[in-house]
This record gives C-alpha cells, structure tokens and sequence, in this order.
C-alpha cells in the first residue's frame, strides 16, 4: 500500500508487518503474506528502501529526473494524459466512483436515522445532527427524514 502521509508518525519508509498471533508472536500464521505499507514522506530510508526513494518522492511531488524509473512513470502519465480513450475511461472511472461514494452515503445516513429513531432520538435532534455532521441544508436534512 502506497500512502502520501505517514500511516504511523514514525518517519519510516516502509513498515513491513507479518501476520502473526497477537497471543503468541512466535507463532506464524505460515502463509507468507506480507503487508508492506510505503510512506511517501519518508524521513529515513534503510538500505533496501533506496530503490523505491525516488517513487516515494515522485508521490510527494518532488520529482527526481535523474532516475529513469521516474522518468519512465512520467513519460507514461504524459502518454495516458494525451490519449483520449484513456482519458475518458480515467474520467468515467472517476465519475463511477464519485456515484459509488454517494451512494454509500445515501445509504449511510439512512441507516443512521433509523437508528436514531430506533432509540428514540427526536427528529429534530437528528436534523440538528445530520446537519452538522454532513454539512446538510434544512431541505437537505428534511429530505432524510421522510
């Protein structure tokens, strides 16, 4: 996993994790899995976390022409940026994935008022509460309550 902040505030580049049993550290849970998550800003690189420096950076916009990794990923994200099908393929992916989140939340807040309802919260604290959760208008809030 590749993330553009430091998932533990340990300044790492890499934090590598195992699975094993929180009971028993020893005991591996034997298939090899590994979960490696990168920080793009990284304050200490290892050894063997040099290679992937540079692609860390590029994620952090601080772009490093000397590489030619990098200048490969930049030559790619030029090719995709000018070719049309691709680019409206990223656009309708991101369009999808915009309906996606929405959806989710449409959903979310519905079962957040039944529940509220469920316990007995009035309709009014709820309003006053998807309000500002949500950043919702008063015809916005109401709309859920109906």
């Amino acid at each position: 996993m590749f993330c553009n902040f430091d998932y533990y505030n340990l300044g790492l580049a890499r934090y590598e994790f195992e699975m094993r049993c929180t009971n028993k550290l020893e005991l591996k849970f034997g298939d090899k899995r590994t979960i490696i998550i990168f920080n793009a800003t990284a304050k200490e690189f290892s050894k063997s976390d040099i290679l992937i420096k540079s692609f860390l950076a590029l994620m952090n916009n601080q772009v490093d022409n000397k590489s030619k990794f990098i200048r490969q990923i930049q030559t790619e994200i030029a090719n995709i940026k000018e070719n049309p099908e691709r680019r409206r393929g990223y656009m309708k992916f991101q369009t999808l994935l915009a309906d996606a989140k929405y959806e989710e939340r449409e959903k979310a807040i519905a079962i957040l008022v039944k529940s509220l309802r469920d316990v007995k919260v009035s309709d009014e604290d709820i309003k006053a509460k998807l309000k500002e959760n949500y950043d919702l208008s008063d015809k916005e809030a109401d709309k859920y309550l109906q």
